[in-house]
């Protein structure tokens, strides 16, 4: 009898772990994950980089530098970190309530820092530290994760709206989900209009502008893929994919200057998740579980850099992710690749070539 109670027990846990699952996933097949070698092989590069701020910053997960040379960041208390560009000293630069969780941060041709906060849309930080909201909705929808930004030669500000189902706290569920809800869009702060330029994307991350202007890459996370939407040119309007089948979690991308990209991978593919996936209904049982029960990626630092055609070119590694892990940001200045995270301390950077 107490076996039959008890088996009764666990087929009501499990009934009701599935009946209130806040997903309702979808099949999804992912291509199998290609080997860590050649260009991609392991190496101990990023174990060498420097960290700032360590004790200061918590969760820098975007960087950004001004015309004068000084670095910006967020933490996940809101607070604008700038780094003097003669001191080296990093300082509070902004504290407001409009800034909740900025993830994504870039600077326009007068020195403004335009952010990406999480939960208040897209942001503009003025010279005087003043803040104001430049848009957080579209198509009368509103943002759900404002995530990752850059602007174009001629001054539009092209950014992502990760999910509109999940916030900043709830994000991993999209995951489990395989249900595109992101956006990428682009707004002219001439005329203050907002335009969406691509939706139900899988989880819209990453974006940078190609040096010319003429496309402009949104990173789709959960599908493991890079996506381009062109600009201009015969293309102007249509998109395609400039780099597939991704050996981890792209997160932040930017581009070098010279046709050349780095991409952030927050963590190597997780071969569990990519089991599961093609079965929704084990998948929405998963998200019925608390979300301290769902396996965290292995620690490990990691970012590549893509030539023109999307090619991996070469990457940087720490793969017991102690000195740099769960990178989420890759941005060059000069000779310098700074590196940020959404959950880890400081900011790392460490010297790079340029051709």
């Amino acid at each position: 009898m107490k076996v039959w109670l008890t088996l009764a027990l666990i087929v009501l846990v499990n009934a009701v772990v599935f009946w209130f699952s806040p997903i309702r996933p979808a099949a999804f097949h992912p291509d199998p994950t290609p080997p860590l070698s050649g260009v991609l092989e392991a190496n101990s590069a990023l174990t060498k980089a420097r960290v700032s701020g360590r004790s200061q910053i918590v969760g820098g997960e975007d960087i950004a530098m001004d015309s004068k040379g000084n670095l910006y960041t967020g933490d996940h208390q809101g607070v604008i970190w700038r780094r003097d560009a003669d001191s080296q000293q990093w300082q509070e630069y902004a504290r407001d309530p409009l800034i909740k969780r900025a993830i994504g941060l870039t600077v326009d041709a007068s020195d403004n820092v335009i952010v990406c906060d999480a939960f208040n849309g897209l942001l503009l930080i003025d010279s005087d530290q003043q803040v104001q909201v430049l848009v957080n909705q579209a198509n009368g929808r509103a943002f759900g994760l404002t995530d990752d930004v850059d602007i174009g030669p001629d001054g539009t500000i092209y950014f992502s709206d990760a999910t509109t189902r999940y916030d900043v706290n709830s994000y991993k569920l999209e995951a489990l989900e395989s249900v595109p809800s992101g956006r990428l869009l682009a707004y002219d702060p001439v005329s203050k209009q907002t335009r969406v330029l691509l939706s139900d994307l899988f989880f819209a991350n990453g974006v940078a502008v190609s040096p010319a202007g003429d496309f402009v890459l949104v990173n789709e996370t959960y599908a493991y893929r890079v996506t381009r939407y062109w600009l201009k040119g015969d293309k102007a309007g249509q998109s395609d994919i400039f780099a597939d089948n991704l050996p981890g979690f792209p997160d932040g991308i930017s581009s070098v200057g010279n046709g050349e990209y780095w991409i952030a991978f927050f963590a190597p593919r997780l071969a569990l998740l990519d089991t599961v996936h093609p079965y929704p209904a084990l998948k929405r049982w998963l998200g019925g579980l608390p979300q301290w029960l769902s396996p965290e990626p292995q620690p490990y630092g990691f970012v590549a850099k893509l030539d023109q055609q999307g090619n991996m070119v070469m990457s940087l590694h720490d793969p017991q992710g102690k000195q740099l892990s769960a990178v989420t940001s890759a941005e060059q200045y000069g000779t310098t690749l700074y590196m940020g995270s959404l959950i880890n301390s400081g900011i790392g950077e460490i010297a790079v070539q340029v051709k």
